[in-house]
Parts: structure tokens; C-alpha cells; sequence
């Protein structure tokens, strides 16, 4: 499964970009921190941030998930205007993807999770400005 959710660096990214948590459909759940080594261990849970209200005392982090991105950048293409295409080379691992005609990454080895954040990250000054202003 995590493999279809953004890591909780990923995350940490998205949300310092002003993606709001709420649209995060899992959680990265602390489980457990070994305060000497400082190894933590984290679990995937379903669920939006907002039904782990008991576990506020304990660090959790939004998972955006592959449907979840998708949808933003759905919705951000829409209010601005422009139009996403994501192509993928049958047999490949590599996709490309454009915005309207232009292309905004080439061809290259990177999993469908982050291509989707490169994608929100690109779009993101212009969403910034055509919708958030």
C-alpha cells in the first residue's frame, strides 16, 4: 500500500505548499520511537486526519493517496484553466506529463506517486495565483 501514498516527506512537502491536510484521505501514524537511536516506526491508517481525533497527543501525518492527488490536480488544472495529460510508454515505468501543450517532465524513472507530487508542486504558484488570490 505505500507504494500508492506519498511518503511523510512527501506529505510534509504538499502541506507546506498550502495542500490542505483534509483532502489526505489516509494517515502515517507514529507507532513507535526509540528516543536513543531516534528510530521510528510508522503505520498507514485509513481514514482522513479528522477520525483520529484521539490520537492528537501522538504524531500523525496526512498520506495523500494516488486517487487523492489525482483529484487535486484535477481540481487545480480546472480552476486555472489549463489541461493535464500523463502519458506512459506501454511496458515503461517512465511517464511524461504535460500541461496544456507543454511539457513539464520528460521521460524519466520515477514512481506514479511522485511524478503526481512534481506535478502539484508545478502547478502549484499558478493555483496560488488564479484561484487562491
Amino acid at each position: 500500500m505505500n507504494v500508492q501514498v506519498t511518503s511523510i516527506e512527501q506529505s510534509v512537502l504538499l502541506i507546506r505548499l498550502g495542500v490542505p491536510p483534509e483532502r489526505a484521505s489516509m494517515v502515517w501514524h507514529r507507532m513507535f520511537r526509540d528516543k536513543k537511536t531516534g528510530y521510528t516506526e510508522w503505520a498507514l491508517k485509513i481514514g482522513p486526519i479528522q477520525k483520529f481525533p484521539q490520537l492528537e497527543v501522538l504524531q500523525i501525518i496526512p498520506a495523500f493517496t494516488v486517487a487523492d492527488m489525482l483529484i487535486l490536480l484535477s481540481d487545480m488544472a480546472e480552476k486555472c484553466g489549463v489541461s493535464i495529460r500523463i502519458h506512459q510508454e506501454v511496458g515503461s515505468i517512465c511517464y511524461v506529463v504535460y500541461v496544456d501543450d507543454c511539457l513539464i517532465f520528460p521521460y524519466e524513472e520515477r514512481s506514479f506517486v511522485d511524478m503526481l507530487v512534481q506535478g502539484i508542486i508545478y502547478l502549484e504558484p499558478k493555483y496560488s495565483k488564479c484561484y487562491k488570490s
